[in-house]
Parts: structure tokens; sequence; C-alpha cells
């Protein structure tokens, strides 16, 4: 078994290089091992979650990402099934999207308005990750107006403008913002 031989910082980082007596290096995150140099040269992960800060030491270190290194048994992170963000929905409920369904929560918020199903929209359409490309989508004042009242509730985070204060003042409640504020341009809060 290889023994510690000496142990070096990483650039002023929260990471430190352990070398071993059998050539082979460890890289430590923190207090955690993330990635191994073997004595031949390869690069094998070893740590099964990840972080921003860890992905910029491996970086440094070995000049790999991440999250492309393989296991010690030879596969790789299925990025596309892991790959995830945190959003928030109307009431401030998260959920985690993955990129396919961001777009389909986008486009399904397009066609519950069109087809005029508020409440749909709302409760099950909106998240607060397709605020992006919603937000690109809103040409019209109206439609930047639901869609800041959307984004204020579900975040808890006031837009800079009068809707923002408005979710604001009425504590986040979205039903409060549209009775207050929305309910003049769109109508009841009800499907067609």
């Amino acid at each position: 078994m290889p023994r510690e031989i000496e142990r070096k910082q990483l650039n002023y980082m929260n990471a430190w290089i352990k070398y071993y007596d059998d050539g082979s290096q460890i890289l430590m995150s923190y207090s955690t091992d993330v990635v191994k140099r073997t004595p031949d040269g390869k690069y094998i992960r070893l740590w099964h979650s990840w972080s921003s800060s860890t992905m910029k030491q491996v970086k440094a270190y070995c000049g790999h990402y991440f999250r492309g290194l393989p296991y010690e048994d030879g596969t790789y992170e299925d990025l596309k099934a892991s790959h995830t963000r945190k959003g928030y929905k109307y009431d401030g409920a998260a959920k985690y999207l993955t990129k396919d369904d961001i777009e389909m929560y986008t486009r399904n918020f397009i066609r519950d308005l069109q087809q005029k199903n508020y409440k749909w929209l709302v409760e099950m359409s909106y998240n607060s990750l397709c605020n992006k490309s919603l937000k690109k989508w809103a040409k019209s004042e109206k439609r930047k107006r639901l869609v800041d009242a959307l984004y204020s509730c579900a975040t808890g985070k006031p837009t800079k403008n009068a809707v923002g204060v408005l979710a604001k003042m009425y504590n986040f409640d979205f039903k409060e913002v549209w009775n207050n504020a929305l309910v003049k341009d769109w109508g009841e809060l009800k499907n067609a």
C-alpha cells in the first residue's frame, strides 16, 4: 500500500496535493479526496459529487474538466441526466429541472397563456428557471408584468419595477398580486 510522503497546497486554494512513494498523487479538496493521478499519468475521479470550487481546483491541478474524468471502474458521469438546476414555482416551492425540462415548461407556459388557462399556467407551467427565455418572449408590457410578478413571488426577490414592489407588499403571495395588479389585464385567475 502506497504511503504519503509529502503534501503541498495547490495555488493558495483550499486544496492539497498528496504525493505517494509509488509516484501517484491525490488531489484533496477541503477534506475530500477528489482526483487521483496514477503513476502512469492517468487521472481518475474519486468523488461522486461535485462543486464549482472543486471543479476550479481540478482544472488548476491537472487541466481537465472534473466531471469529464472517468471513475475507477472506467465509467463516466452521465452529464445529461444529472445536470439539474433548482428553480421555484409561483408559491416558492423548489423544483429541480434539466435543460430539456426548462424548454418544456417555457413551451407549456406560452401555450397555456394563449389558451387562457391562467390558473394552470401559474400553478403548473411556471418555474423561475424559465424566466430568461420568457423575458425574451414577453414583448408587451402586459406580458412583462406577468412574468415579473411570477418571478418575484417564486423567488421572494422583488424585481426593480412596480410589480416587484407590489409582490413585496403582498408578501410574495402571487394570488394577491394577481387580484390587485394583474386581474385588469388578464381577468380572473382561472382556466378558460
